[in-house]
């Protein structure tokens, strides 16, 4: 390197935007830049996005982060490394000149609804269900790839590549096809204790193996940006670029959520709380999933409907998000309900076409007991899901929950959900941690860091607030769940499926 300030870049291909940070390899962030992209749903129940849009939107955010940095050194800076994450399970098909065949499924798509039973007794019949680990669920990349392959034939045909998310992003910087253990592990592709792909899955529903990219490690060197990448990407010359892991292996790396006794609770456009275990046969109960980690596997709760879920809440209330962040912190002992399950659920209910409603609402309910109910409604589901992980993995009330993304910027909505559990929660502080592991993911490839450990030690995000639960909000919280569970109960056995 030149006298350049070394810098690593972590890209981080959301749900509906694209962040990228730019860090010293010591650990002092210098930039952070987002651009949001669009959903299309052309049916009800479709949710697909173009990856050109994440192309171009990468590149906006790239460059706008790269000049930042520029001036936050005061100087001129050379990156070293750049690593990727990204929404799991999302995909796109490539044919043989590479160019996108169709718009991206993403995880949110639920058009393999009712390719469900078909899947599930296929699985079970063929013995795979102990290396598959996960139930099948209409968002995974399986269904939706099935669906195709049977609703539009003349693309399955002529396809020759399929890519997760983060993989595009990566085949456009370097001209590489490939993906890494962890996305590859929430696919319901991957024969997860042995993690390789399930042959044996893809024989028994015709699946041709031949799209399936290699798989590597994380960490790894998938090659040099191309020169006619860095050029729009504004740059003169060719930094390495990592493998990439999914969004929640790369922020456990910023959490330092490596081995087990932790558990990382993401507070996103969904929630997700996962916890390593070294155990490759585990079972658990198939309201969890269980996925490949960088080293060992993955225990993770998936909560849909978290900031997604308030976001239609503000919405429809015509609320600001500060204002329903101050209705968060009032109390409504007898105000109504709010069940959040607007796209299905997974954790702990996993009904698919489960619908959202309002429960007990009188005359006298006030726009403020329903933007209450709203907080709270999402804060009872992140508790689901947290009390679900703690039971399967047996983990004692000691355990660290260590708390972070884009939802901890709304300090009384985290408290609501610290009460709600009734466990300290450690928020850290930064709510860019996906695109920090990513950054660490970056420096590894470009050996910045002696190893992954080394890059965690240096780049993870220090211990931040330690939150204490409230015991007599949680108290009366408890009291408001049991309710809630008897209402939810009954609610969700009039729902199909």
């Amino acid at each position: 390197m030149s006298s350049r300030q070394s810098t690593l870049v972590g890209i981080d291909l959301g749900t509906s935007s694209v962040k990228v940070v730019a860090m010293t390899p010591e650990g002092r962030m210098l930039s952070a830049a987002t651009r949001a992209y669009e959903t299309q749903w052309r049916h009800h129940d479709w949710a697909e996005q173009d990856p050109e849009c994440w192309w171009r939107s990468t590149i906006e955010a790239f460059r706008e982060a790269y000049a930042e940095a520029g001036r936050e050194h005061r100087g001129e800076i050379e990156i070293a490394g750049i690593g990727l994450t990204g929404q799991m399970h999302s995909f796109v098909l490539l044919g043989e000149d590479s160019a996108p065949l169709r718009p991206a499924i993403t995880w949110m798509d639920a058009r393999a609804r009712t390719l469900v039973p078909e899947l599930t007794a296929i699985i079970s019949r063929r013995g795979l269900r102990s290396s598959v680990k996960n139930r099948i669920t209409p968002g995974l990349t399986l269904g939706p790839l099935v669906w195709i392959s049977r609703h539009e034939p003349e693309i399955f045909r002529t396809a020759r590549t399929l890519l997760l998310a983060k993989d595009y992003l990566r085949f456009r910087l370097t001209g590489e096809l490939q993906t890494d253990i962890t996305d590859a592990s929430g696919s319901l592709l991957l024969d997860i204790p042995r993690r390789r792909w399930s042959y044996e899955l893809l024989d028994a529903l015709e699946l041709p193996s031949g799209i399936l990219p290699p798989i590597a490690n994380p960490w790894e060197r998938a090659g040099r940006v191309t020169g006619s990448a860095a050029e729009e990407l504004g740059l003169s010359y060719r930094p390495w670029v990592a493998v990439g892991a999914a969004d929640q292996q790369a922020s456990t790396l910023a959490t330092g959520v490596l081995d087990p006794g932790t558990v990382q609770l993401m507070l996103g456009t969904g929630v997700q709380v996962a916890s390593p275990s070294s155990v490759a046969d585990l079972e658990l109960p198939d309201t969890l999933n269980y996925f490949c980690h960088h080293h060992g596997w993955l225990a993770q709760g998936s909560v849909q409907n978290g900031g997604s879920a308030l976001t239609w809440v503000r919405n429809v209330l015509q609320a600001e998000w500060r204002e329903l962040e101050q209705h968060a912190a009032v109390p409504q002992p007898e105000g109504p309900f709010f069940l959040p399950y607007l796209t299905g659920e997974r954790t702990p209910v996993m009904l698919d076409q489960a619908t959202g409603a309002w429960l007990r609402v009188r005359h006298s309910t006030t726009r403020a007991d329903l933007l209450y109910a709203g907080c709270e409604g999402v804060a009872f589901a992140v508790a689901d899901a947290v009390e679900e992980v703690f039971r399967a993995l047996q983990l004692t009330s000691d355990t660290e929950i260590r708390c972070s993304g884009g939802g901890t910027r709304m300090e009384n909505y985290v408290q609501l959900v610290c009460d709600a559990l009734g466990r300290p929660l450690t928020v850290l502080p930064s709510s860019d941690s996906t695109a920090i592991g990513a950054a660490i993911l970056g420096g590894a490839a470009a050996g910045s860091f002696a190893g992954l450990e080394q890059g965690v030690q240096v780049l993870g995000i220090s211990a931040g607030l330690e939150l204490q639960p409230n015991p007599e909000r949680h108290a009366g919280l408890r009291r408001r769940l049991e309710l809630r569970n008897e209402l939810r109960g009954a609610y969700l056995a009039l729902q199909p499926g």
